[in-house]
């Protein structure tokens, strides 16, 4: 067989494809993510509404090969309003914000996943310390409360991850505002006004050995020989 500087044309052919076969699959990773609501809003989404529903895309297997996923539920329920005294004496404002039963995330491929367990105190907010009486007559109290908590969830169906499909995820959130007000002499006519709301969002990291491809080198290299393959055919 002829030779091509120092090496036969098969043999350059063979040493090409070697080399592009040997191409390595490349570690990567991808962020998707569903979210309600408006972070730090007490109206975007009243949290009479009870629950919402979150939707993520599933591993797009065109990337390669799946090899983790995590999964972070984030939750949010915050509480904004006001109370003015309307009574002829100092008086006090005390404002709590709390849940009614849990407050979590419920999907088919994780386990159940709690922010808060039961109905639980979340925050509160007064005008004055407990038992001081500094609103005068006329004065309004504003208040802005919230609890932001966020983990990560345990999956139990990582198949439901590979199918290329979307994957629901239902946040569950009731919660309450309750204004109480005091004055010295016990009198309590005062006007409240408030707004409790919840924010959540779900991200999934998916972390995949990304499908090989031909390294530019490997390209040259197999080009290289193919021309040179025409060249010597010619001069046959």
């Amino acid at each position: 067989m002829k030779k091509l500087k120092g090496m036969s044309i098969k043999g350059a052919i063979a040493a090409t494809a070697l080399c592009l076969a040997s191409s390595n699959a490349l570690a990567a990773m991808i962020t998707v993510e569903d979210s309600f609501g408006v972070m730090g809003s007490s109206t975007a989404v009243d949290v009479g509404q009870e629950s919402a529903i979150l939707s993520i895309a599933g591993f797009n297997s065109s990337l390669g090969t799946l090899t983790g996923v995590t999964l972070t539920a984030f939750g949010q329920i915050n509480a904004t309003g006001t109370s003015q005294n309307n009574t002829s004496e100092n008086g006090n404002t005390v404002a709590t914000l709390g849940t009614l039963g849990s407050w979590g995330v419920v999907s088919g491929v994780t386990h159940d996943f709690v922010f808060a367990r039961g109905s639980s105190f979340l925050d509160a907010a007064e005008s004055s310390s407990s038992g001081d009486y500094d609103m005068a007559p006329g004065d309004l109290f504003s208040f802005d409360m919230g609890s932001e908590r966020s983990g990560d969830m345990s999956i139990i169906d990582y198949s439901a991850f590979t199918t290329d499909g979307m994957i629901d995820f239902r946040f569950n959130f009731r919660a309450e505002t309750v204004i109480r007000n005091f004055t010295d002499a016990g009198r309590e006519t005062f006007a409240n006004t408030s707004n409790t709301g919840a924010w959540g969002k779900i991200v999934a990291t998916y972390t995949y050995d990304a499908a090989p491809v031909p390294e530019p080198g490997a390209l040259i290299l197999l080009t290289a020989g193919l021309l040179g393959l025409g060249l010597r055919r010619k001069q046959r």
